[in-house]
């Protein structure tokens, strides 16, 4: 979190700081050297529905913006995606963002800033909320 600028809006969201294990990366936006990103992240409980699956809850859809961007080696039709894990590091002066995805879209990103845009609350389905 502490590479994120704005962090702390995800934080007080969720409680925590998420993995983004099984987020939904939603919709992308490339826009000269920055990248857009939302992403739809949730909490897995240990509870499970009638139909044996995991009941989620904290449904928040979550836009980064990616500022200065030195590389990306996302795919080029990059869109959407199911995330692993979304992975911060430093890299010298930058951040690099790993993006490693269950659908085989694994990727970076080199920037000179990472910060959260915004965070709403949203639907199951990843749908904001009005």
């Amino acid at each position: 979190m502490e590479l994120v600028t704005n962090g702390e809006q995800l934080v007080a969201a969720m409680g925590y700081w998420p993995s983004f294990h099984d987020a939904n990366v939603i919709e992308v936006c490339r826009a000269s050297n920055s990248f857009f990103a939302k992403i739809h992240v949730f909490e897995m409980t240990d509870r499970v529905d009638t139909e044996g699956y995991f009941v989620l809850q904290k449904h928040h859809l979550v836009t980064f913006a990616f500022h200065g961007v030195r590389r990306n080696s996302l795919p080029a039709d990059y869109a959407t995606d199911c995330l692993e894990e979304l992975v911060f590091a430093k890299a010298g002066d930058n951040v690099q963002v790993n993006f490693e995805s269950v659908m085989g879209q694994d990727g970076e990103i080199v920037c000179t800033e990472v910060a959260i845009a915004k965070v709403v609350p949203c639907s199951s389905a990843g749908n904001a909320r009005t």
